[in-house]
């Protein structure tokens, strides 16, 4: 199938694009492995980017609604243009543990029972208030849920066939260890079957994180992506304010991250910030400490742009050590999306580099104008799900208040509409945020 019939492009530039596209960084994993593949990223001389345009953005921006065709007809155009990508996210996992959700969701809708005003509204919520807040809270196992229960795909074939079609990049996934992308905890066999199935389908970098930072929970996700072959990426979630945090503070990170190094033996150490809290000022300190304590393990910082410093902060990192930060296509970026691709791209390129090094580096570096032209598609692609989006049309600082993640903002703010509280989303906020008062300041 031609890459857009069917479609209407407003400029047809990325079909001069399509051929044969250079080989990127997943030649360099399938040539060294997942400790040369780790290695040559942490020599790498320039920084990188892994892009979520196909997982978080459109997770974050309109409730995980992308279909694969929409994914599979810019495939080809992403091989050549995102070829010096450290990886293209495709899947995810599960958020928060079964027994914290109940616990978060009843608090959460007590909160919003209360705001209601109106005698009708009970009913409603008696229907579909659980449901409601099971999705608010459960986003992260998105991409198998809605593409099995609202799409009508099958996940495994959109892995397969994104997989043909993109043969020179990484594909990344998000796994939470004995949840694997599921609501519930899981024997251990079927954790190791299930990364075993996803290596042989295509996947490359596991991004292994539990949302309470557990470390046992963590290590057998990581032990189950070792044994499958992939490369394991262990990460720390990060919550509140690393500057000012007593709970939060660095020993803490340092601590998880000592243990994923060497009892994980991870391969690239992550920092997954879910609800977009790193400033920049935060970002040097955390980043510069982990560069400091661990200078030989790759880092890779993970944010949303829900308050707008995502630019800031992950330069910032960039600055302070890290190797790779998520940015997604322009068109698929802000607010609760990651910050925007090619801002990082074409701020980071503006430092000082070492020519001689860049010239033997094995993957060239993006190129934005390249990049641009995905920017046209996905520019268009927004309007064709624009009713799945929910009204966020800017940035807002109280996120540094409530700390809800990106995803579960947007979803939160449609059940919020569809139970009549538009005009009380503030107070839902607030909510929110109370909640998570009441069950001790917990991880996000």
């Amino acid at each position: 199938m031609p890459l857009f019939e069917g479609m209407k492009q407003p400029s047809g530039a990325a079909k001069q694009m399509l051929g044969k596209p250079p080989p990127g960084w997943k030649q360099v994993l399938e040539k060294d492995g997942p400790a040369g593949f780790a290695k040559a990223v942490r020599q790498h001389p320039m920084p990188l980017f892994a892009d979520t345009t196909w997982r978080d953005a459109h997770q974050s921006l309109f409730a995980t609604r992308m279909r694969t065709i929409d994914m599979a007809r810019i495939a080809p155009a992403t091989s050549y243009a995102m070829a010096g990508a450290y990886a293209v996210e495709v899947h995810a996992s599960s958020s928060l543990p079964s027994v914290l959700v109940v616990c978060f969701q009843s608090l959460l809708c007590c909160s919003l029972l209360r705001l209601a005003s109106i005698t009708c509204l009970h009913s409603m919520c008696s229907m579909r208030l659980t449901a409601a807040c099971s999705r608010a809270q459960n986003w992260g196992g998105a991409t198998f849920d809605v593409c099995l229960r609202f799409l009508r795909e099958c996940p495994w074939a959109r892995l397969e066939e994104l997989r043909e079609l993109v043969p020179n990049i990484p594909f990344q996934m998000l796994l939470r260890s004995a949840n694997a992308v599921g609501y519930t905890s899981y024997p251990d066999n079927v954790v190791y079957e299930f990364c075993k199935q996803a290596k042989i389908s295509g996947m490359d970098v596991f991004r292994v994180f539990d949302s309470l930072n557990y470390v046992d929970n963590l290590l057998l996700g990581m032990d189950a992506v070792h044994k499958a072959g992939g490369v394991v990426q262990g990460e720390v979630c990060y919550t509140g304010d690393v500057l000012t945090s007593k709970k939060y503070n660095v020993d803490y990170y340092l601590q998880i991250a000592e243990k994923l190094i060497k009892q994980g033996e991870t391969h690239v150490l992550g920092v997954k910030d879910m609800a977009g809290l790193l400033k920049p000022e935060a970002a040097k300190t955390l980043i510069g400490a982990l560069r400091a304590e661990f200078p030989d393990t790759p880092i890779h910082v993970h944010t949303h742009d829900t308050a707008g410093t995502g630019v800031a902060s992950m330069l910032a990192c960039l600055d302070a050590g890290a190797d790779v930060v998520h940015g997604a296509i322009d068109a698929m970026s802000g607010t609760t999306s990651q910050p925007s691709l090619g801002a990082l791209v074409a701020s980071a390129y503006q430092r000082p580099r070492d020519e001689a090094a860049g010239k033997r580096a094995p993957v060239p570096d993006l190129n934005r104008e390249d990049m641009l032209k995905l920017h046209d598609y996905w520019n268009v692609m927004r309007g064709h799900y624009a009713p799945f989006e929910q009204g966020v049309t800017s940035g807002s600082t109280d996120v540094f208040d409530h700390e809800m993640p990106g995803g579960q903002y947007t979803n939160l703010m449609f059940q919020s509409q569809s139970m009549g509280l538009s005009d009380q989303w503030p107070a839902v906020k607030q909510a929110y945020a109370d909640a998570n008062d009441v069950l001790g300041d917990i991880v996000k």
